[in-house]
């Protein structure tokens, strides 16, 4: 999960209170392992990051396979049960590609 956010952006950090919330933790961390980019200073590498994973408003949340096929995407602040009906079916496909929770290496 690439979760791209800046200091300035108001609803990336209402987000992180959804990121908090004990369900939305537990079925992100169970499956994925969270990176966060900050993109406030708009670099050059900012900018190639948030090309190559598609990110183009802010917040913007990538759920990825190994493989890196995208698997599920956020890009507005959401509630937790919002966030919660995007994790799941991002773990359902994981798992229906043969990746596991705890051993990413394909079976």
């Amino acid at each position: 999960m690439v979760d791209f956010s800046a200091t300035w952006c108001g609803p990336c950090e209402e987000l992180e209170l959804t990121f908090g919330d004990s369900d939305v933790y537990d079925a992100i961390t169970r499956s994925f392992i969270p990176l966060k980019f900050d993109v406030s200073e708009n670099t050059g590498s900012d900018s190639e990051r948030r090309n190559r994973y598609g990110a183009r408003t802010l917040p913007s949340v990538v759920f990825l396979g190994a493989d890196g096929n995208v698997l599920g995407r956020v890009n507005k602040m959401m509630e937790p049960e919002d966030m919660l009906d995007i994790v799941r079916p991002a773990v359902k496909k994981l798992r229906s590609d043969g990746y596991s929770s705890r051993n990413p290496i394909r079976k």
